[in-house]
């Protein structure tokens, strides 16, 4: 009764994996975000470090010979904007054993300084094997398929996928092609036979990671495989990282259930993360669930592309040139408050000197009218009482600044000539970009006017060759929450 049993449970199972194969030419994972490269072969490297990933993953933990997955990809990055990669997994679920390893070669286009677009493409071959005795004892005990027992024993196939994907700061969209050829699954294969699928089989993917505080990042996702209207996978699911030291998270995966996860990461060389996916209510294969664990080590130091930015590091006069910006804008604005204070002090020593003077005057007029009084009989002659001139306060600094914005009104922007910029303002009509400049100025902030390609008037506070000095300085800029420098920006003139 027992081995009766036994064989039903491998009947269905076999079954069970052979459907799945002609679904999916590689397994499901649960840490998307940690090596989107398992899915998405543009993920390539994306970091900028060569690294080593392991994988394992135990499906359906209660029942013998479930699906059981080992795996490991070699990322290495370069400094030219080409990643490449190799990734290799064995999937064993009971008399079914698949390999598959395949290249990948990768490459990204920058678009902007903030965006860039990644292209990725693996190819390689794929081992299908069938333990042929345990098919036999099966169809001997069961009457299995005939299809099943005749399949051949090892078969051999194409594997090879496609992706691309877009990040702009924060937000990534991904799209692939997980299976570019088509399968040949527990079938011979001939040279001829190797063609193009479908290509039905496709993968979107969207993430977003926002920074709550100094300590703490959310990063949720979504990814949707299209396959037909049945088979179709949706999930979705959030991290939050703690200092990107360790990080906890949930996600849901319709008709599979729900997945929870944590990890952690030591000295920003290997990082671990386990899942452990919590089985539906409605699947009664299984009340143990699944777990699975993914190692991430990296490899050297950091490589990025090499650009007119990047490839050079700053130099200690380009260094003592931002510093100096820096101390100079810090000088103006301390400069500029010392003279606000000395105006108000001005302005407060006038209006107290005038509203003695006009107490002076009414003791005097009281004093006269009584004397009148007094002398009815012989009025005396008096001599008026001359008005005393009221303290003015000085208005030359005024009208030096007025003469000044007179002089900026006159004055018509040039060109911007090549070169990267520290913009503050963008503006359709010179007289606002003008307006915008006195603003500036009479905060303490002596800015520069200049024309773009497209005809836009632009207010800019710093130029620079390098794009890192100009980054340090927008920094910088972005902190002294005067005007809208907080919305400043880095522009790149060609």
């Amino acid at each position: 009764m027992i081995k009766f049993y036994r064989t039903i449970c491998l009947s269905g199972l076999l079954l069970l994996c052979c459907a799945r194969v002609q679904a999916q030419n590689y397994p499901l994972y649960n840490q998307f975000l940690a090596n989107p490269y398992f899915y998405n072969p543009s993920f390539a490297a994306n970091n900028g470090y060569s690294e080593l990933n392991l994988l394992y993953r135990k499906q359906w933990s209660g029942i013998d010979d479930a699906p059981e997955v080992n795996g490991f990809a070699l990322q290495y990055a370069t400094r030219n904007n080409i990643s490449l990669g190799f990734n290799f997994y064995t999937e064993k679920s009971v008399v079914y054993k698949s390999s598959s390893g395949m290249l990948t070669f990768a490459y990204k286009v920058p678009l902007t300084s903030d965006s860039y677009l990644k292209f990725g493409l693996s190819g390689g071959l794929g081992v299908s094997s069938l333990d042929m005795d345990a098919i036999n004892e099966a169809g001997t005990n069961t009457g299995l398929d005939p299809a099943l027992a005749n399949a051949a024993g090892t078969t051999y196939a194409l594997r090879g996928n496609f992706g691309v994907h877009y990040r702009f700061r924060n937000f990534t969209l991904g799209f692939a092609l997980p299976n570019i050829f088509e399968s040949h699954e527990n079938d011979t294969m001939q040279v001829n036979d190797v063609k193009v699928s479908r290509l039905s089989d496709q993968l979107f993917t969207l993430s977003y990671k926002a920074l709550l505080s100094d300590k703490f990042t959310v990063e949720p996702y979504v990814l949707y495989r299209r396959l037909n209207a049945i088979q179709d996978q949706k999930e979705a699911s959030v991290l939050l990282y703690y200092r990107n030291q360790i990080w906890v998270g949930g996600g849901y995966r319709l008709n599979y259930g729900p997945t929870l996860t944590i990890g952690m990461a030591l000295r920003d060389i290997v990082r671990v993360g386990y899942s452990y996916e919590i089985p539906a209510s409605q699947k009664a294969i299984s009340t143990y669930g699944s777990h699975e664990v993914q190692l991430q080590i990296r490899l050297g130091k950091p490589k990025g592309p090499k650009s007119k930015t990047a490839a050079t590091a700053l130099t200690q006069v380009e260094l003592d040139s931002v510093k100096a910006q820096i101390d100079s804008i810090k000088t103006a604005k301390q400069e500029a408050d010392i003279k606000a204070r000395n105006e108000r002090l001005e302005r407060e020593e006038a209006e107290a000197a005038l509203a003695k003077e006009r107490k002076e005057r009414e003791r005097l007029e009281k004093e006269r009218q009584a004397t009148e009084k007094d002398n009815q009989v012989a009025a005396p002659v008096t001599e008026p009482v001359p008005p005393t001139q009221p303290v003015v306060p000085d208005n030359s600094d005024k009208e030096t600044k007025k003469k000044a914005n007179e002089a900026i009104r006159l004055t018509p922007p040039g060109h911007l000539s090549p070169g990267i910029y520290v913009v503050v303002g963008a503006f359709k009509v010179h007289e606002h970009a003008l307006d915008y400049q006195r603003k500036a100025l009479a905060a303490g902030f002596p800015t520069q006017l200049g024309v773009g390609k497209k005809g836009l008037y632009y207010v800019y506070v710093y130029t620079s060759n390098y794009l890192e000095s100009s980054r340090k300085m927008r920094d910088h800029i972005r902190q002294l929450r005067v005007l809208d420098f907080k919305k400043a920006w880095v522009m790149e003139v060609d």
